[in-house]
């Protein structure tokens, strides 16, 4: 007899196996469902292609989110087709210096944060965005209603290059060209360009001579000033030698002056106190010619005494004389 199957256990047994499916599946997606994903939109004017669903979006080389919707978009008002990409991005990745709170995606934007079209690989061709704050670079945004907040975009390196190139007038810069083409073939085709190449193969051949010249008194300056350089030689050898003897014997005269010139000064010294008032020579003289003066005076009264009584010779002098 067979047992019968409890509806309770089946039903538990289902459940079950629901919930460990619903688990298992939580586990290995890539996503968190419980990460906080804000989600924005991106508008271009050129094409996207290599721009794929689920390419990153990086902040400086971290990714910060992935692409999940993209569009060909027709608006019928302005007649044309922008290309619109929603991206999400997980602020789970965005932090402060703190670390305790996270920053709004608007506080970003409001400070230059842009995306930018980048290659991920040269051999796959595949895109991916790049975010980052570019203040000084022109960002865009449309005037066009987006499901999500705009994020501004600029124009890759490559777009860049290539709309300065289509904004050069080629036709008129062939023109230029064809403008400066026609005055060369005209300045060369000019009879005066002709005149002027044969007056300058003159003034070359009048240089060439005038160097030749040159040349020629160069040599014989060169023969004129050997035998001078030849002397001037000989006079440095000679003073070179004849120097220190002369320098010696320079030496001794200056010694030799040096020493009559102390000799002069003290022969000056000595005269000049033989002749002062206080020096015992002067004083010797000026005694010496006291004497003779007395003298003399004496000699006058004896001449005066003979000639008045000249037999005072013979007998004396008298005695009411000498009273």
């Amino acid at each position: 007899m067979s047992r019968k199957v409890s509806p309770v256990a089946v039903g538990g047994f289902i459940l079950g196996a629901l919930a460990l499916g619903i688990a298992l599946l939580l586990f290995f997606s890539d996503h968190n469902f419980w990460s906080s994903k804000q989600r924005y939109t991106l508008i271009y004017d050129s094409s996207i292609k290599g721009l794929t669903i689920g390419a990153p979006v990086t902040l400086k080389g971290v990714k910060i989110g992935q692409v999940i919707d993209i569009r060909a978009t027709f608006y019928t008002d302005k007649q044309y087709v922008l290309n619109s990409v929603t991206v999400e991005i997980n602020s789970d990745t965005l932090v402060l210096e703190n670390g305790d709170q996270r920053p709004p995606i608007e506080d970003l934007l409001n400070n230059g944060l842009s995306a930018q079209l980048r290659m991920q690989s040269l051999l796959t061709g595949l895109l991916y965005i790049d975010a980052d704050m570019r203040p000084d670079m022109p960002a865009k945004t449309y005037q066009v209603e987006t499901p999500y907040t705009q994020i501004p975009t600029i124009p890759t390196d490559l777009e860049r290059i290539t709309r300065d190139l289509e904004s050069v007038n080629i036709a008129k810069l062939s023109q230029d060209l064809q403008q400066i083409v026609d005055g060369v073939n005209r300045f060369i085709s000019n009879p005066a360009l002709n005149n002027i190449a044969t007056e300058l193969e003159k003034t070359l051949i009048a240089t060439r001579e005038t160097v030749e010249q040159l040349r020629g008194q160069s040599a014989r300056l060169e023969q004129r000033l050997t035998p001078l350089a030849d002397q001037s030689n000989n006079l440095l050898v000679t003073l070179n030698r004849e120097l220190p003897v002369l320098s010696q014997r320079l030496d001794a005269n200056l010694t030799a002056l040096q020493t009559s010139i102390q000799a002069i000064q003290q022969a000056a010294d000595n005269t000049a106190y033989l002749t002062s008032e206080d020096s015992p020579l002067v004083y010797r003289v000026n005694h010496a010619a006291a004497n003779v003066s007395e003298a003399a005076n004496e000699i006058k009264r004896l001449a005066d005494a003979l000639e008045r009584q000249p037999e005072s010779l013979l007998f004396g002098k008298s005695h009411q004389e000498e009273l």
